[in-house]
């Protein structure tokens, strides 16, 4: 999925769940609204904590191999609906910061 294609998306489906799977400390560092956290290394573990295996998942993620793992990792466990976004929303603010306030 193309950073313009995400809120045309949103939009359509707006139960879209936007999954960060960055590390913790990376993710309070730079928090995007909107996004579930769930570091790559427990995904396998605590995905059904904030997601079901019906939902649509955006996996949003600067590195492409964490992006490509996590969607491995969802489809072993049953999601059928998975996009990884391919480009860095940030420029486009498609991703908002979100306020730590």
């Amino acid at each position: 999925m193309k950073c313009s294609d995400l809120r045309l998306a949103q939009k359509e489906c707006p139960e879209l769940k936007l999954l960060d799977v960055r590390d913790v400390s990376e993710f309070m560092a730079n928090p995007w609204k909107e996004t579930i956290n769930i570091s790559l290394g427990r995904l396998s573990y605590v995905w059904d904590q904030e997601l079901k295996t019906d939902d649509s998942v955006v996996i949003v993620t600067p590195k492409r191999s964490a992006g490509f793992l996590a969607a491995r990792k969802l489809k072993k466990a049953g999601f059928t609906s998975i996009f990884y976004l391919q480009e860095d929303c940030t420029a486009c603010n498609s991703l908002q910061r979100a306020s730590m306030n």
